[in-house]
């Protein structure tokens, strides 16, 4: 018998990510830009571009657009017999200590119960997308709440739109801190910048917890952005995929799978500690 198949649908503001996943595991994945999926048809398409040939048995969705809930409510239920629809905290599993809960957007949840559920608590996830979220589960798989920046992304347009003779450029890190072009000035405020500012959250937060907790790191800067952290260089790039493929599974209740670990870590420089 063939392993039944999920497939996991994690829409923000500008991008839909799309995991196959069977088992557990993640067999594909790809992104769709949500500009280019006005109708159902039209996102039906794009993901039977994806992954040809897919018959999911089950469909899971995590959203924090709301504009965009019809039309993937309508796919996921066209997809399969299956359906596990993520809008807010309710949705989830897990206790919540946010105020209000309502106000709570789906994915830093969902990123929340997968790191939990993965590597056991206390944890921190950081999420590097439009925006840069860290969040925080206590050892008894309590989200705490966290903190939110604006991303790397974000900063950089408005950056040049507030100031016109900058340049516009792309996200990558400086040859050093101590930028000798404009361009590198640039590329050291929003990489080393932004490394900065994480690590100095994740302290705080350890000390707020009143002690050491793993840190987990997602998004599409994460690779980037973290690979200049001390604290953040275990980067799970499919954290809220794979969220949401445990969800659908029905394994949402209990503390920690402590299968294979997901992801990767990023060397330390110098083979010192990583801060984990």
């Amino acid at each position: 018998m063939s392993a039944r198949m999920t497939l996991a649908l994690d829409a923000g503001n500008t991008t839909i990510t799309a995991g196959l996943f069977a088992r557990g595991e993640i067999l594909a994945h790809g992104r769709i830009p949500t500009r280019q999926v006005s109708f159902t048809k039209d996102l039906a398409a794009r993901i039977a571009a994806l992954f040809p040939g897919m018959r999911p048995d089950a469909v899971a969705v995590c959203t924090v657009a709301p504009p965009m809930e019809p039309m993937l409510r309508q796919y996921a239920e066209t997809a399969a017999q299956r359906v596990t629809f993520v809008a807010s905290a309710s949705d989830v599993p897990m206790p919540v200590r946010y105020d209000p809960p309502s106000s709570l957007g789906a994915d830093r949840l969902v990123n929340a119960f997968a790191a939990f559920r993965l590597f056991g608590g206390p944890c921190i996830v950081v999420d590097l997308g439009t925006a840069t979220k860290l969040d925080v589960v206590d050892a008894d798989g309590v989200y705490q709440g966290g903190a939110i920046a604006p991303g790397a992304g974000v900063s950089a347009r408005a950056l040049t739109h507030a100031a016109p003779r900058l340049p516009h450029i792309d996200i990558c890190a400086p040859p050093a801190a101590i930028g000798h072009t404009t361009r590198n000035a640039l590329s050291s405020g929003l990489v080393f910048g932004h490394a900065a500012m994480i690590d100095g959250l994740v302290r705080r937060f350890r000390r707020e917890l009143g002690e050491d907790a793993l840190v987990i790191s997602t998004g599409g800067l994460a690779a980037l952005i973290c690979a200049e952290t001390e604290t953040a260089r275990r980067v799970e790039p499919f954290l809220t995929l794979r969220g949401l493929a445990i969800l659908a599974e029905g394994e949402g209740e209990g503390e920690g799978d402590r299968g294979p670990e997901p992801g990767f870590r990023i060397p330390n420089p110098g083979g010192g500690p990583s801060g984990e």
